[in-house]
């Protein structure tokens, strides 16, 4: 089942957003039917029904925002890299996380490119288990002072830097995942 959900009001006007809720464990849904026009890549095959869904339902929103610009959105193919590739003169970003999905999509004559990040909550444990990995200390620490907890602060950081990465990635295909190395 998939049904969507409000776009937080956090981009310019200029940037067209699609979000969606998705049941990650359905496993009645036909996947053609819920995703008509988005297409399973053949690397993806052999994965699990949970990251189907998670591929398919970030697609779906990313061709929801395409025809808000276009009148027949293309197929959005995957890079080497993973990556969606943007059809000409478009910019855009997907991101998933526990059953939301969303994409953004701007022309490439107004912005060069788009970050986008989601991400559940960390648990305390988690956050520590990744500080000095994701942030650097004084990251984390400096939102702490300002009434994030710990595991929130370390969320919020990671999540900020996935936007990045996903803005400045398809500008020079050379970025890796960010990490305290790269801050």
């Amino acid at each position: 089942m998939r049904s969507r959900v409000p776009d937080p009001d956090v981009l310019p006007a200029f940037v067209t957003r699609h979000s969606l809720a998705v049941d990650l464990y359905d496993t009645t849904a036909d996947l053609d039917a819920m995703f008509p026009g988005v297409a399973l890549p053949e690397r993806l095959r052999g994965a699990v029904r949970k990251r189907h869904i998670e591929f398919l339902a970030g697609r779906w929103c990313a061709r929801a925002c395409l025809l808000a610009h276009v009148e027949r959105a293309p197929e959005l193919p995957t890079g080497d890299d993973r990556a969606p590739v943007w059809p000409d003169g478009y910019v855009g970003a997907i991101t998933h996380t526990q059953g939301f999905a969303s994409a953004a999509v701007a022309s490439r004559g107004v912005v060069r490119a788009l970050g986008l990040d989601t991400e559940e909550r960390f648990s305390l444990d988690r956050a520590r288990r990744l500080d000095g990995h994701l942030a650097h200390p004084g990251e984390v620490r400096a939102l702490t002072r300002d009434a994030l907890d710990e595991a929130a602060a370390a969320t919020l950081v990671f999540s900020a830097k996935e936007s990045v990465f996903k803005c400045l990635h398809p500008l020079d295909r050379k970025s890796t995942r960010l990490n305290s190395s790269h801050t």
